[in-house]
């Protein structure tokens, strides 16, 4: 009688797990939590010389990395066409194991809105800036670091404590809004208000995006702010057999002179891979710089690929515009010209 009730117990016991079970993988697929990352590891040869300064040529070999992550997303049907969203970002340095963003737990991207197809989506938290959405889609460079030299325009990507809007898509177009707030006390210098917005379109083989932000930024003077202005304008056509692509980057702020980047090239298609050009010229009062980089990219799957690069960055004899980010080798002289090679893969899961 004992072992009959011991039976209908464990029965029940197991059923109430299973029932457990069932209820949360069916939460887990309403809420469609996915797993995602990327592991992007080159290694690279810099080499720094000429400096009308006279200071010595140097170079150093390292293991670099380009955006690895990983992260959680999902999205909950609230119905009638609502839904929730969330992102948790991490980046981190492969070759070294530490985490990116100034060593942030989730500094890429994170973030929980809520939206609606008709009416847009709404994004509180760390989130990116307008600027940045989709900013890759105009760099023919796409992946790589220093050897690339895609990061001659130099706005600020992602924003704390911001509120984020985004339109719907209606015919290739969507537009976007984002307010950082300062979180300083009355009387305080407002550094780190932000506002930016942009509009993308894509469609077809055309796609286009133009955007505006500014932030304050601490003052010459002791508690004193004054506004850095950005602007981004790029373009994009896939001609099947060639892609390119121009963008026009312009900074402005008080006490500066005027900072502003045109760089033109194209992405040519060679069966899995891509041979890429880029040519920058980057101009900041009497300063000029200018930078040539060539690349190829091949894909080994549809999750992994394998690229190499190869760019020359001058410098102008009254201009370090061009550096080595990050400093692996600090203190560029004017005029000191940067020469990079790199071989690198990426995998994404």
């Amino acid at each position: 009688m004992n072992s009959h009730k011991e039976i209908v117990l464990k029965l029940k016991a197991l059923a109430g797990a299973v029932a457990l079970a069932t209820l949360g993988l069916a939460q887990a697929q309403t809420a469609n939590v996915t797993l995602y990352g990327r592991l992007d590891v080159a290694v690279e040869n810099v080499r720094i010389s000429g400096a009308t300064s006279g200071a010595g040529g140097r170079s150093i070999s390292a293991v670099t990395n380009d955006g690895s992550r990983w992260g959680m997303r999902g999205r909950e049907d609230l119905g009638g066409g609502t839904y929730a969203t969330f992102v948790l970002e991490n980046g981190f340095a492969p070759d070294t194991g530490t985490a990116t963003q100034g060593g942030l737990l989730f500094g890429r991207h994170l973030f929980v809105g809520v939206g609606n197809a008709a009416a847009g989506e709404v994004r509180l938290g760390r989130n990116y800036a307008p600027m940045d959405e989709e900013a890759y889609l105009f760099d023919p460079f796409f992946f790589g670091s220093n050897s690339a030299q895609y990061l001659e325009v130099k706005y600020q990507a992602r924003v704390d404590n911001s509120i984020k809007y985004l339109t719907p898509r209606m015919g290739g177009v969507q537009g976007s809004v984002l307010f950082g707030l300062h979180e300083k006390a009355s009387g305080a210098a407002k550094v780190g208000d932000f506002v930016g917005a942009d509009v993308n379109y894509a469609a077809g083989p055309l796609a286009f995006k133009l955007s505006g932000q500014q932030v304050k930024v601490a003052g010459a003077l002791p508690n004193t702010a004054v506004t850095r202005k950005d602007y981004y304008l790029g373009a994009r056509f896939n001609a099947d057999v060639v892609i390119p692509s121009v963008v026009y980057f312009e900074r402005r702020e008080p006490g500066t002179s005027k900072y502003r980047v045109f760089s033109g090239g194209a992405q040519i298609p060679l069966g899995a891979g891509r041979a890429i050009v880029k040519y920058s010229d980057v101009r900041q009062g009497v300063a000029k710089s200018a930078s040539l980089g060539v690349g190829y990219w091949y894909a080994l799957s549809k999750r992994t690929a394998a690229y190499g690069t190869y760019t020359l960055n001058r410098n102008g004899s009254s201009s370090n515009l061009l550096t080595v980010a990050p400093s692996f080798l600090p203190n560029i002289a004017l005029g000191e010209d940067i020469r990079g090679l790199q071989f690198g893969m990426r995998h994404n899961f």
